[in-house]
């Protein structure tokens, strides 16, 4: 009986990592992301505010010559466990301005205990308030991008070319959305219920629908 049974053949399954929406020709590198209009930390002399010289997106002003996001993503860990000795500026920062500790003390005299849990309190405020708009923007950023950039005649386009009417499942590690690029590549688009974003998808339910996994997801960055 179990001879005599017929095996499914195995379909085909694609999984595309990093670096693949930038084989396409796709402006998604950090690099790219920080000299569009999209990036969210003021860094020039004309543009600079009081409340930027501190904190997560000053830290990363810092690090501008970093180009792959997952070396973005080790200076997230590096800001947060606080090891680096360069985050010291930022951590250490006086941030508590006359005004400030009159408001909490009614006098500019205030204790360094009291200064300090109000600098920490302020500060992880801050970071929260600088990574939310890092995520937020480059996202903003990835769904209005031209996808006109698409070079055909790059690798990965070509690998779309040829094998898109034939994906039964695809996994990827990146936040683009790939049917774009295969719609711009003439291509037969696949479907959007057997792609799994798995950083999550900024798609939204109208791509992700059919697909439970990724339905409703939120994006991960870092």
């Amino acid at each position: 009986m179990e001879k005599d049974r017929k095996e499914e053949p195995y379909g085909l399954v694609m999984v595309i990592g990093n670096g693949f929406d930038r084989n396409l020709g796709l402006p998604t590198s950090y690099q790219d992301y920080i000299k569009s209009k999209y990036w969210p930390f003021p860094n020039s002399i004309n543009e600079k505010k009081d409340d930027c010289d501190y904190g997560l997106g000053a830290y990363l002003n810092d690090i501008q010559y970093v180009d792959r996001w997952i070396d973005v993503e080790e200076q997230l860990h590096k800001y947060c466990s606080a090891k680096d000795p360069a985050l010291q500026k930022y951590l250490n920062k006086d941030i508590l301005s006359e005004e400030e500790k009159k408001k909490i003390t009614g006098s500019s005299s205030i204790t360094s205990k009291i200064e300090m849990d109000y600098r920490k309190t302020k500060l992880l405020e801050k970071d929260r308030k600088d990574y939310e708009l890092l995520c937020s923007y480059f996202f903003n950023y990835l769904n209005f991008m031209d996808y006109s950039d698409i070079k055909p005649n790059y690798p990965a386009a070509r690998l779309l070319s040829a094998l898109s009417d034939k994906i039964d499942l695809l996994f990827t590690f990146n936040y683009t959305d790939i049917n774009k690029a295969i719609d711009y590549l003439g291509c037969v688009p696949i479907d959007p219920g057997n792609i799994i974003y798995v950083h999550g998808s900024i798609h939204g339910e109208s791509v992700a629908r059919n697909n439970p996994s990724v339905e409703n997801s939120t994006p991960i960055l870092g």
